[in-house]
């Protein structure tokens, strides 16, 4: 990227970060996630620049790749945890506190998808709200290493939903 579309990312990045990091936050209710959200919508522009600069209006081309963003965190959160209630869900089980204590308990049901090693780190990430940036500090990641590592237990967790889908 030259030098003047890098000043019109960093002026863009100035003046609309703080109101950006708002809109996601209320939408998210994770500042930690707003943040991210934000950060990756510039991360698009840089990529898209020439879509951004050919925009009538910059900032509402932003708004729109930033709702965008935000749909998929919301979509990823809802899958996975639409994914975990339909794993945990037996009719064979009597009462309702061993249902209770089943669905708090995926590793009952999905032994081998709890003792994946980067399973804590997709439930921290969608369960529990982390944000990238807080995973890869606390596990010493690299952030795109941690964003793969999520990605690939996340197929993983799907070919073992697919594969129980197929016994039942």
């Amino acid at each position: 990227m030259d030098k003047k579309k890098e000043e019109i990312i960093s002026g863009l990045y100035d003046e609309f970060f703080d109101t950006m990091r708002l809109y996601a936050e209320a939408s998210l209710h994770n500042t930690a996630l707003a943040e991210e959200a934000v950060q990756e919508t510039f991360c698009i522009a840089c990529i898209k620049i020439d879509d951004l600069l050919a925009s009538s209006n910059p900032r509402g081309w932003l708004i729109l790749v930033l709702r965008n963003v935000i749909l998929h965190i919301q979509r990823n959160k809802k899958e996975f945890l639409r994914s975990m209630s339909a794993i945990s869900f037996r009719e064979d089980v009597g009462g309702y506190e061993q249902v209770a204590f089943y669905d708090s308990q995926p590793e009952f049901w999905y032994e081998n998808l709890t003792q994946d090693k980067d399973y804590e780190l997709l439930r921290k990430f969608v369960i529990e709200g982390y944000s990238l940036k807080e995973l890869a500090d606390e596990y010493g990641l690299a952030m795109s290493a941690c964003k793969q590592r999520i990605r690939r237990v996340k197929l993983r967790f799907r070919a073992i939903l697919e594969k129980e889908n197929k016994k039942n």
